[in-house]
């Protein structure tokens, strides 16, 4: 679930902890979509830790708490914010249930198109995050708006309001909106995920409330753009936008491409889009992104790489199965396998078992890695087996045998090609908004790979190290530096170094010396084709 508002009220809660290991995952999904990391912030902290500490008592996910119940700690995740001595209700926060980690919530959360937003958010730069059995909470803010609600004056002007914990506090509409846009500007003017060259990534979307997709159980993982607008006046149009199978290049039919104009719960901004392939990926398996759009200066054309999750820490053997509701396998004894059930259609989940029979004294080892993919080991001798029926009626027999018909699970990287990082910081070129990380952005950067120089004196376009004439003064910065002049400054061009009458331009343009007065142009008279006779300056 996530939520977003900016209103106030005052509770009390109780001071804890937070997780570091938590903290790490998030900001390892933030760098590779090229944005800064969160930095953990102690009030936020302490309210989502509060959070979910409410949520086990009661056993209930969700972002709102009622007064009655154990552990109450406020209405909503805003009150719950400022009652920790936080300042700004511009907040927004993630919740999730039911994972057995941390970082099993944050993935879960990351293949949720409205709570991936949420963490990928570039105009957030601090989070707090609390754990409690199944039960997690991610309160996120921006630490110069909670610094206005704390320390900010208002004098003049337009200002914003009912942001603060002091509802009446007005903050001037400048500094609110730089605050945003202060840190949107260290990010890159696409947050794209997948990430370009991205790996660990899930097959498969389930659900999420609000959910994008009502009819469907299960999809494909969805793949999301959001234009930066610290960079566009004006949201792009997506005139192109597809998924496709890396090794054959066979496009993915698709559920939907989601925009504002057609997101069922209006969250998605006029900034965000996102493409819900219509069956679920294969786990181990390479694909590209294809991506065309007008940013007002004409079509942009842009492919990327990323590459699903590997079964191959979690298991020894894979099965695939599709097409079959009810099978026999053989499988090797003590060996862990990984069995994915190719969904029948967008409703097929296989739930959870209605039964398990097996050779007595021989009980499998099943887990769950999501909603149509388990994890089972047997132990036994040949012919022992175990037969599960699930709750959507598939039936699979595990038959232990010297041999099986198995695969080894897949393990696929993208290939280097497009995925290049020239300054090796992490991110590669495409997302990185500055590529040779000499401090400049790369749109304000006439040579984006060249850290050596960034520097463009005149504003032409044309970097130092590659114009000729830096200062744009009509003097070659050879011919400067030949006559004691500073390439970097145009003034000296029309000064008159011997006070002769001539300025420096007009001398060099003819050969005579800037430096001596008795050297200077003379003036001759030239006729033109127009019979028009004017004066030129010659040596």
């Amino acid at each position: 679930m996530r939520i977003d508002r900016t209103l106030a009220a005052v509770v009390i809660i109780t001071s804890v902890g937070w997780s570091d290991a938590a903290l790490d995952y998030v900001n390892h999904f933030r760098q590779q979509a090229g944005l800064p990391a969160f930095t953990s912030q102690s009030n936020l902290y302490q309210a989502a830790q509060a959070h979910s500490h409410y949520m086990k008592l009661n056993n209930v996910a969700g972002h709102t708490e009622e007064s009655s119940k154990d552990g109450y700690t406020g209405d909503h995740p805003w009150d719950r914010v400022i009652a920790t001595g936080y300042y700004s209700t511009a907040m927004s926060e993630n919740v999730a249930a039911g994972k057995s980690t941390v970082e099993h919530a944050i993935d879960s959360l990351f293949s949720a198109i409205y709570h991936r937003f949420g963490f990928l958010n570039p105009a957030n730069d601090e989070i707090g995050i609390g754990a409690e059995g199944i039960f997690y909470t991610f309160d996120m803010g921006n630490t110069k708006k909670n610094d206005l609600c704390q320390n900010g004056t208002y004098s003049s002007g337009s200002y914003v309001y009912n942001v603060c914990k002091d509802a009446d506090k007005k903050i001037a509409l400048d500094d609110w909106n730089a605050a945003e846009d202060d840190l949107k500007a260290q990010s890159g003017e696409l947050v794209l995920w997948p990430p370009p060259a991205g790996s660990d990534v899930l097959p498969a979307f389930y659900s999420e409330s609000p959910d994008p997709l009502p009819d469907d159980a299960v999809s494909g993982y969805p793949v999301s753009v959001q234009f930066n607008d610290h960079y566009y006046s004006t949201a792009p149009t997506i005139s192109s936008f597809t998924v496709a199978e890396a090794k054959s290049g066979s496009e993915l039919p698709i559920i939907t491409q989601m925009d504002k104009d057609n997101d069922p719960n209006d969250e998605f901004s006029a900034y965000q889009y996102a493409l819900f392939p219509q069956n679920r990926l294969e786990w181990g398996t390479t694909y590209t992104v294809s991506l065309s759009y007008d940013d007002g200066s004409g079509q942009q054309d842009l492919s990327w790489c990323f590459a699903t999750r590997s079964l191959a820490s979690q298991a020894e053997r894979f099965y695939r199965i599709e097409n079959n509701s009810d099978l026999s396998v053989s499988v090797i004894s003590r060996k862990t396998y990984a069995v994915y059930v190719v969904p029948a259609d967008s409703n097929d989940v296989l739930g959870g078992c209605s039964s398990v029979g097996y050779t007595s004294g021989n009980e499998p080892d099943i887990s769950y890695v999501d909603g149509n993919t388990f994890l089972i080991t047997l132990q036994g001798e040949n012919n022992d087996y175990a037969e599960l029926t699930f709750n959507n009626g598939q039936k699979i027999k595990f038959v232990i045998d010297n041999n099986d018909t198995a695969e080894p699970p897949a393990a696929k990287t993208c290939p280097d090609t497009g995925n290049t990082d020239s300054d090796g910081d992490g991110l590669i070129d495409l997302i990185d908004v500055d590529d040779d990380n000499d401090g400049v952005v790369d749109t304000k950067d006439a040579f984006p790979l060249d850290p050596s120089e960034s520097v463009d004196t005149d504003h032409d376009g044309i970097g130092n190290n590659a114009d000729t004439d830096d200062d744009n003064d009509g003097i070659l910065d050879t011919v400067e530096m030949q006559y004691g002049l500073n390439p970097f400054n145009s003034s000296d061009a029309h000064a008159d170094a011997d006070g002769d009458g001539f300025d420096n331009a007009m001398e060099i343009s003819v050969g005579t010396d800037i430096h001596d007065a008795a050297s200077h142009p003379k003036w001759t008279l030239v006729v033109t084709g127009d019979d028009l006779m004017i004066p030129v300056p010659v040596k």
